[in-house]
């Protein structure tokens, strides 16, 4: 009987858990619609600070990008100015030790070297966005990611 509830409890936890994940995500779906900046959960791995993956969220608005690592120490950390979208895959088996094997690596290139984005599949679109360039974005400021910029 014990054995019955406990199954219970593990699906009624798990379900719960995948709708709030759901209605997050359609939360920041239409929050991006109307042009508002949303926060997509990420982690960067960039190897000119160490190489290490780094938790924490992309804030996305229209035609831009700002990275803040968990745990709010500090102010933004800056990524490289004009980040070009190299490839788009799954991770390695031995990436998904420290990210989640179901999401995608976003390789981008810059002329400080290589920076690595892991992101859920659902979430990828909004950072794929930027990346695929809007040219009306905003003048290279350092702690802006100008898509695909000139």
């Amino acid at each position: 009987m014990s054995d019955m509830v406990e199954l219970v409890a593990v699906l009624v936890g798990g379900g719960t858990a995948a709708w709030l994940l759901r209605r997050k995500g359609r939360q920041r779906a239409e929050s991006a619609a109307r042009g508002e900046t949303i926060a997509v959960p990420c982690l960067v791995r960039h190897p000119v600070r160490g190489g290490r993956w780094k938790r924490g969220r992309m804030l996305v608005g229209p035609g831009s990008m700002v990275w803040r690592p968990a745990g709010g120490h500090g102010g933004p950390d800056r990524l490289p100015p004009r980040l070009r979208k190299v490839e788009v895959r799954r991770p390695t088996w031995k990436e998904a030790l420290w990210i989640n094997g179901g999401g995608l690596v976003i390789e981008c290139a810059s002329a400080e070297g290589e920076v690595w984005i892991g992101v859920m599949p659902r979430e990828a679109g909004h950072l794929l966005h930027v990346l695929d360039g809007d040219p009306r974005t905003s003048p290279d400021t350092g702690d802006r990611i100008v898509a695909g910029g000139t």
